[in-house]
């Protein structure tokens, strides 16, 4: 008899009498479902279960000295069938082959991947490299945490494995933890950038795994993402992001304006820088006459730019 073939996909679809065949199948990988059933038929036709055994055994060829371990396996494979037939049971039983059958499909999955492009010497990431960085976007961030070269190893790059390869799915899931933290800013300042330094931190609370190369590389000296110590010992802040640069732009201009008579042009300028640097030097926060006028000037860029004022200085 041809044996029925219950394939893994079709386990959401599947009734209960293709799970008995399953379960049946697995247990009993010599039979098929359509033997028990012959049998079972037979008798509800008035055969015992002997005569039942033996017509199948006479119809389906089994020579003679097998036939006592055919019988043997049929009537334990119909005693397991019946067995089925409690619910708590199936679910158990059932449950057990879905877990086998992941375990496996993970197995054969990993042994794929080892041959996969994102295993080639190509495809790790240069942590000198990426060390380097002011910052990282999201995908580069999840690339380099699972030690690989995000110029080869992305979501896009991966997204026709990510059904069959074990690596791509964890990399679509780290993508979305590390996603969702971006979003509500607390891997970095605005929503798609990362801030090594702030990722390790997240990811010591929450356990996640990365590279402790990917860190000591992105702490030395003259990495983008950590400016040099002062003489506290202590790192400076981050960089200012644009939104909030853009916030004190407003702040500086209105207050040059309404308390120093700030007018665009290169007078205005001047005297302008003038009066807030001497008044500076009478607080403990004295900034040289230089740099208010550089800032200023940054700032009266901005507002030109931004089509706030017309005159340029």
């Amino acid at each position: 008899m041809t044996k029925v073939i219950i394939l893994p996909s079709a386990h959401k679809r599947m009734s209960r009498a293709d799970k008995v065949a399953l379960l049946t199948s697995r247990r009993f990988p010599g039979l098929s479902i359509e033997e028990l059933e012959a049998v079972e038929k037979a008798q509800v036709n008035g055969a015992s279960l002997d005569e039942a055994i033996n017509v199948l055994a006479e119809n389906e060829g089994v020579p003679a000295n097998e036939r006592d371990t055919y019988s043997g396996d049929l009537k334990a494979a119909l005693a397991f069938k019946a067995e089925l037939s409690s619910s708590t049971r199936m679910r158990e039983l059932y449950g057990e082959v879905r877990a086998k059958e992941e375990e496996e499909r993970e197995a054969r999955g990993r042994t794929a991947d080892q041959q996969r492009f994102f295993n080639k010497p190509s495809a790790a990431a240069d942590f000198q490299e990426w060390g380097r960085k002011a910052y990282w976007t999201v995908d580069e961030a999840v690339a380099l945490c699972l030690s690989k070269n995000p110029s080869r190893v992305n979501a896009r790059s991966l997204k026709p494995w990510v059904h069959v390869s074990p690596f791509a799915a964890q990399y679509m899931q780290n993508l979305d933890l590390i996603g969702r933290a971006a979003e509500v800013g607390e891997i970095g300042k605005k929503p798609g950038d990362v801030s090594p330094k702030k990722l390790f931190t997240w990811a010591k609370r929450n356990g996640f795994p990365y590279p402790s190369e990917l860190e000591r590389t992105a702490q030395q000296p003259g990495a983008g993402n950590k400016v040099e110590e002062n003489t506290m010992g202590r790192p400076e802040a981050d960089e200012i992001d644009t939104r909030t640069l853009h916030t004190f732009y407003k702040l500086v201009l209105g207050l040059a304006q309404k308390h120093h008579g700030l007018e665009f042009s290169d007078e205005g300028h001047r005297r302008a820088s003038k009066g807030i640097s001497d008044l500076l030097h009478h607080t403990p926060f004295e900034v040289a006459d230089k740099t208010v006028s550089k800032h200023l000037k940054a700032a009266a860029d901005w507002a030109i730019s931004q089509g706030k004022v017309k005159t340029k200085m």
